[in-house]
């Protein structure tokens, strides 16, 4: 009963914690000016690689039926799909910039269209003050 006790209480806190910058790709994307950029384009690859593995299981697990599969837990696995396809257009980006030596501080890889079409499909397709269901 201890655990049960221990794992309510978990599930009740509030996280506010996302973003952070543990995954190795990452910590060391920020340090790739310091590579050649062949070596640069071979890490983006690889990764692309991964991603798109990643993506294309997700994408077979999301078509499968899962006895016992909860809403939310369904919820999960289409925002890890749509994490996916984000990091995969992120690094296509990446890899052209890099490629054609386009890639500067002052030009973003996105502008704000992409984060303007993002936030429209997270607010959904519905009427106004209707479900979207």
């Amino acid at each position: 009963a201890t655990g049960e006790a221990e794992f309510r209480a978990w599930l009740r806190q509030d996280d506010c914690g996302c973003g952070d910058l543990r995954e190795p790709f990452l910590l060391k994307l920020i340090f790739f000016d310091r590579l050649p950029r062949d070596r640069v384009l071979e890490h983006i690859q690889t990764q692309m690689r991964a991603v798109s593995a990643r993506r294309d299981q997700l994408s077979a697990r999301r078509g499968a039926y899962v006895p016992g599969l909860t809403a939310f837990q369904t919820s999960v696995l289409d925002l890890t799909l749509m994490v996916m396809e984000c990091r995969f257009a992120f690094l296509e980006r990446l890899e052209t910039k890099v490629r054609t030596g386009c890639l500067t501080r002052a030009d973003p890889l996105f502008d704000e269209r992409l984060l303007v079409a993002l936030r429209t499909i997270g607010a959904g397709s519905g009427a106004p003050g209707t479900p979207n269901c």
